[in-house]
């Protein structure tokens, strides 16, 4: 898929979703980029993005939140004027004790790693629609874990 032209909404803004917001934005892909806590990040990928030439938005969202997940779809296409591609790289990145990883812990880890990549394609493909069409990625995350930790990735 050519990215020129093109609006990205790229979920959990920092780590990996820096390198991949470089990546679109020398190709020449508009970018809006979603954080929860981690704001300067966001906005450090943001300003490199409009240095290559692109327009950005930087929105704040929960993503285990569907009122705040449908709020920011809205809002990139708003800002942006459209919604092409929606790269889910939101995670919650959270060290936790073997030990201590009950229910709650694997379902609010879900809830950010797995279920928000759902709730952002539903409210996505309506705008990638009104667009002509797009792309959905989705990340590709494993568990590494140890007698003493475990950890999304």
């Amino acid at each position: 898929m050519e990215v020129a032209g093109k609006i990205a909404l790229i979920t959990g803004g920092a780590r990996i979703g820096q390198a991949v917001a470089e990546a679109l934005a020398r190709r020449g892909c508009g970018l809006a980029l979603t954080y929860r806590s981690s704001r300067a990040a966001a906005e450090a990928a943001a300003a490199a993005a409009r240095e290559a030439g692109v327009r950005t938005a930087v929105l704040h969202a929960d993503v285990t939140d569907e009122a705040q997940v449908a709020a920011a779809v809205r809002d990139a296409e708003r800002e942006l004027g459209r919604l092409d591609i929606l790269v889910n790289l939101a995670a919650t990145y959270e060290r936790t004790p073997l030990a201590g990883a009950g229910a709650r812990a694997f379902s609010d880890a879900m809830d950010a790693n797995a279920r928000s990549a759902w709730l952002f394609a539903i409210h996505a493909a309506p705008a990638m629609r009104r667009a002509g069409g797009g792309r959905i990625a989705l990340r590709n995350w494993s568990c590494r874990c140890s007698m003493d930790t475990c950890s999304a990735s």
